[in-house]
């Protein structure tokens, strides 16, 4: 259905950008250096307790197993220049 990824105080991350270019939509957290590299997905707080991000979590997968509102994620990446748009978007980083 969807990809999940929860690095916690993360700066990069590759797996975002794996399962955008998977075609999937991805639930991830809304802070690191992989939100400028991808456009829309479904958002979850990041919460620095950790019993309030289970429940943040939790609140984010129900929401988005009910609505099951698909956004189109939008990987600013494109595949045949990869390495070279990937370091362009890291140095903006």
């Amino acid at each position: 259905m969807a990809g999940l990824f929860l690095g916690y105080q993360e700066d990069f991350g590759i797996v975002p950008l794996e399962i955008v270019n998977y075609g999937k939509p991805l639930i991830a957290i809304d802070e690191g250096g992989f939100v400028g590299a991808i456009g829309n997905f479904h958002k979850i707080k990041e919460k620095h307790d950790s019993g309030e991000m289970i429940k943040e979590i939790e609140r984010a997968l129900k929401e988005f197993v009910k609505t099951k509102k698909k956004i189109k994620t939008e990987n600013k990446i494109k595949d045949k220049n990869f390495i070279k748009e990937l370091d362009e978007v890291l140095e903006k980083i």
